[in-house]
């Protein structure tokens, strides 16, 4: 979890911040759900209309 912070932190050009916070939103997903649905909001509020925004929108509407 803490490699994924610092990338969502410290982005880089190979791992985009929504990257790393799908990543780390997925592994949150057993262990912390509502983790994973506040991250997954977040994602598909700040990246509308990418494709990290439509993988956030159909992962929240599994966990719902």
């Amino acid at each position: 979890a803490t490699l994924f912070q610092e990338l969502i932190a410290h982005p880089t050009t190979t791992v985009p911040t929504s990257a790393a916070q799908l990543q780390l939103a997925q592994m949150y997903e057993t262990s912390n759900p509502n983790e994973a649905k506040r991250m997954y909001a977040q994602i598909e509020d700040q990246d509308k209309g990418t494709d990290a925004a439509q993988l956030a929108q159909k992962k929240l509407a599994k966990l719902k």
